[in-house]
């Protein structure tokens, strides 16, 4: 439904961000066709460095 809404509007992606500890989600956008990209970033609440995926899709 996503993708379709997305096509319709004339996007040409879909991108979102999983950290690393969240096995589930990162298992889920792989059998959905996503590409993980391997990033670091610091959280603007903690401060802190958060290891995780900026998850793409090319529609």
């Amino acid at each position: 439904m996503l993708e379709e809404e997305s096509k319709k509007k004339g996007l040409y992606q879909i991108r979102a961000w999983s950290s690393e500890d969240k096995k589930e989600a990162i298992s889920m956008w792989l059998k959905l066709g996503f590409c993980l990209d391997p990033q670091e970033i610091i959280s603007v609440v903690t401060k802190k460095s958060v290891k995780g995926y900026f998850v793409i899709k090319i529609l």
